[in-house]
């Protein structure tokens, strides 16, 4: 039996000669060699801006790979690489992973604590980190519980570096007592300490603020702040401490000296424990500049007639008969007012700082001073506003113009006697500020420092610790020495 072989399919037939016409013959060329890729990232050759290329190898999911970049793995590509805890992606600190890749286990500052009032909870000795954007500002609230002194610390991670950071410690009345700027330490860092700043020594317990910014505004990555205290400033010894902490000079500030006015009464026996009225006191004197701070003064007196005449003093006395003849004396009343003494080193004499910021008034000044010889002087006034000036009884002065004060504005030539000399001043309020300039020059122009002052007629001032109505108030220090 002959068996017939079936033909092949079309469909397969097709296949096989497409084989056949894909097999090369002999003579056929060679297929061309592909091109080399370009030189260029991930070529797997270092060249140009690379630092490394591992080709197909390069990688930014896998730790510890170069880069797609072809840069090496580093902090802040988002992998956490050998020797790094955590890496976010980013370069601040403050928000669980540091600038340096490493997991941040302390307190961390939240925000909104932008101002006093938003400011977070402190505790002193605890050490927060924060991180300053541009125009941020971190405040802390940090309670002092006694009396004392506080300094607050700001470093970099870790405790290393010094940031580019402004500090301000802010009291419980929310007024701004110290600061600290970069360069402010040995260390160049921004840091407040009761030994530089004043304003961070003698505190009473309370609630206090410490707030964090960049330095002129600049970013700060991450900051580490730290607030220590004390509870004894006066252990602080040896600093050069600052006239209004140590006024008597004796090297013991205030907060630290049993008698804080060095006139020989302790404070717990003195009726003006911060004015000069025992047995040691020394008299007052112009200061070094010749100005005069040692003054009685009245006051303040409204609805005076000075003939709508803008700044010029009223014609008639206020205090008396008449001005050229009045002597006043401490406790005395007149014109429903009272004299009270005015004692001050400083230059400039501000009634508002005793008469508030009313206008259209008048105040009287009344002082003595010695000459040891007779003696042609120049006594000069810088009133604001205007002013009249007696010496010995005689008006040598007479202002009515409006304007500040000024050193030596307005001068006259007069005689000092041989011995004690009284000086009377009036000086009217037409708005603005109020106060004056006082002093005595000799003809050259030199003033008249060190000259002996006095609050009463016809010799030096000792004033003890008389207290007129039995207050328990120094006359000196008592706004009512005569009682009410």
């Amino acid at each position: 039996m002959i068996r017939t072989v079936p033909l092949l399919t079309v469909p397969l037939l097709a296949v096989l000669l497409a084989a056949l016409a894909a097999c090369p013959s002999e003579d056929s060329p060679p297929e061309p060699t592909p091109a080399p890729l370009p030189p260029g990232c991930g070529d797997g050759v270092v060249e140009g801006f690379e630092t490394c290329d591992d080709g197909l190898g390069n990688s930014d999911e896998r730790a510890d790979a170069c880069r797609a970049d072809c840069r090496p793995a580093r902090c802040g590509d988002a992998v956490v690489d050998t020797g790094e805890t955590c890496d976010d992606g980013g370069t601040w600190g403050a928000d669980g992973c540091s600038p340096t890749c490493a997991v941040e286990e302390g307190r961390l500052e939240e925000e909104p604590n932008d101002t006093n009032f938003a400011a977070e909870e402190l505790a002193l000795d605890e050490t927060i980190s924060g991180s300053l954007p541009d125009g941020d500002v971190d405040c802390f609230h940090v309670e002092l519980p006694g009396d004392g002194w506080m300094e607050a610390d700001v470093t970099g991670e870790g405790g290393e570096g010094c940031p580019d950071v402004f500090l301000e410690l802010v009291g419980p009345d929310f007024g701004l007592l110290a600061t600290g700027t970069p360069g402010g330490d040995a260390e160049g860092c921004s840091r407040i300490e009761p030994i530089r700043e004043p304003g961070a020594r003698f505190l009473t317990g309370g609630l206090y603020a410490v707030c964090v910014q960049g330095f002129l505004d600049r970013e700060v990555p991450l900051y580490e702040l730290t607030v220590t205290a004390g509870d004894d400033t006066c252990v602080l010894e040896g600093l050069p401490w600052t006239d209004a902490e140590d006024p008597d000079g004796d090297g013991d500030p205030n907060g630290c000296d049993e008698d804080d006015d060095g006139d020989g009464v302790d404070d717990v026996d003195d009726n003006c424990p911060l004015d000069p009225n025992g047995p040691t006191m020394t008299a007052p004197v112009s200061n070094a500049e010749g100005f005069i701070g040692t003054w009685l003064t009245i006051g303040e007196f409204h609805e005076v007639d000075n003939g709508d005449d803008g700044c010029r003093c009223s014609a008639e006395s206020l205090i008396g008969e008449d001005d050229a003849t009045t002597i006043p004396s401490l406790g005395d009343t007149a014109g429903g007012e009272v004299w009270l003494t005015w004692l001050q080193t400083a230059n400039r004499v501000n009634f508002k700082d005793r008469y508030g910021g009313q206008t259209d008034r008048e105040v009287y000044a009344a002082t003595w001073i010695h000459s040891p010889v007779e003696q042609d002087v120049t006594m000069a006034i810088g009133p604001d506003d205007g002013a009249r000036v007696w010496l010995n009884g005689e008006v040598h002065i007479d202002i009515a113009g409006c304007q500040g004060t000024n050193v030596d504005q307005f001068t006259a030539e007069v005689t000092l006697l041989e011995g004690w000399n009284r000086v009377l001043a009036k000086v009217r309020d037409h708005g603005g500020g109020w106060g004056m300039f006082f002093r005595f020059l000799d003809l050259s122009g030199s003033p008249l420092a060190g000259y002996e002052l006095s609050l009463q007629d016809g010799g030096p001032w000792v004033p003890g610790q008389s207290d007129l109505d039995d207050d328990g108030v120094g006359d000196i220090c008592d706004d009512t020495p005569a009682g009410e």
